[in-house]
């Protein structure tokens, strides 16, 4: 996966809107769309919407694909460009 967001050469991050990002960092935590709807206060329409959007732009289809990428651009590329 880590190959995959070097060659796009842009980080998740920074591809999706913010919205989708908090989206996108709340199911990668596990939650429900139904779970995420109500902490943000929209339907778990919008939030699968969003959720399809995001699998789209980072060319995934899964929460794990999702959780993956995520991971690597949140915590992954810290520790690969410290060196641990």
């Amino acid at each position: 996966m880590a190959l995959k967001i070097r060659l796009y050469g842009i980080l998740p991050s920074h591809r999706l809107t913010p919205r989708q990002y908090e989206i996108a960092l709340l199911a990668m935590d596990g939650m429900s769309d139904k779970s995420i709807g109500l902490a943000l206060g929209i339907s778990k329409y919008t939030v699968k919407n969003l959720l399809q959007q995001a699998y789209t732009i980072l060319n995934i289809s899964s929460r794990l694909e999702l959780a993956l990428v995520l991971w690597w651009d949140t915590e992954g590329r810290y520790k690969e460009d410290s060196g641990n």
